[in-house]
């Protein structure tokens, strides 16, 4: 079938494009939390930036990208990625981060000891 500019906007191809996209954030959704889960921080760490990127106020995301950062050993990274996650989350949402959030950002300069991963959960906003 021929689709041509004028149908870009229709109806259903809004809807499949939206599918679609939540698809894709659902792959790379899993791809961070089982990557990490099998200790493959630098694919996990990947996804997790390509997810943030895509869906800049999908919070879970952030704590992920954050507390991998931090068990990789770039405190710093997991401090601006912290950082970025609150500009984020007020430009996209008009809010601050949540006080899981901030706790484990506290945690991250508070302490030097190994943080647990934070999956991402599928479908989370």
């Amino acid at each position: 079938a021929l689709l041509v500019a004028e149908e870009l906007d229709a109806e259903w191809c809004v809807v499949d494009r939206q599918s679609l996209r939540q698809q894709y954030l659902d792959a790379l959704q899993a791809v961070a939390s089982l990557r990490a889960q099998k200790g493959d921080l630098g694919l996990a760490l990947s996804a997790s930036q390509r997810l943030v990127e895509e869906e800049p106020a999908l919070e879970s995301a952030w704590q992920s990208l954050m507390s991998l950062y931090w068990e990789s050993g770039h405190t710093d990274r997991a401090v601006l990625a912290y950082r970025q996650c609150c500009r984020a989350l007020l430009r996209e949402l008009d809010m601050e981060p949540s006080a899981e959030t901030q706790d484990l950002y506290e945690t991250i300069i508070g302490s030097r000891s190994r943080p647990r991963i934070y999956a991402v959960a599928a479908g989370a906003r």
